[in-house]
């Protein structure tokens, strides 16, 4: 084999190889980590002032994982205080695997099952309101 087809099979396998990456890219699932991020951006002083409300109390909203449940346990601030609100457990790898579950604080405590999540990274934004002020926090969580 000459150098001429030697040049021509490297020009042809690159070719083959872009190609080959255009396809797979273009098959990749792209998610935004919101569809509506624009608006979120421009309201994203009521998330500050919401996180400075949970910054003035005694105590974050503290965590822990104990088998296929998870116990959020809220500062005492919020004894024998109405409160309601939701938590949205984020997975940043894809978007529909998202959950949202509805406050039910009992006492201090919530208990969430979550043993239908996937296992891996998630991010929980915890969104309330008590006593006339809303509040917002957000933890990482691995399954």
């Amino acid at each position: 084999m000459n150098w001429g087809w030697k040049i021509a099979l490297a020009y042809t396998g690159f070719v083959v190889m872009v190609l080959a990456m255009v396809v797979y890219t273009m098959n990749q699932d792209l998610f935004l980590v919101a569809d509506d991020y624009y608006k979120q951006e421009i309201e994203y002083q009521q998330e500050i002032d919401k996180m400075e409300n949970v910054a003035a109390l005694s105590d974050k909203i503290r965590w822990k994982k104990e088998g296929t449940y998870i116990f959020l346990t809220f500062p005492k601030e919020f004894q024998n205080v109405k409160t309601a609100g939701n938590i949205h457990f984020f997975r940043p790898s894809d978007a529909n695997k998202d959950k949202i579950i509805d406050l039910n604080v009992q006492g201090l405590q919530q208990k969430v099952f979550v043993g239908t999540l996937d296992k891996g990274f998630w991010k929980l934004k915890i969104n309330w309101q008590a006593g006339g002020k809303s509040y917002y926090q957000e933890e990482e969580l691995l399954l």
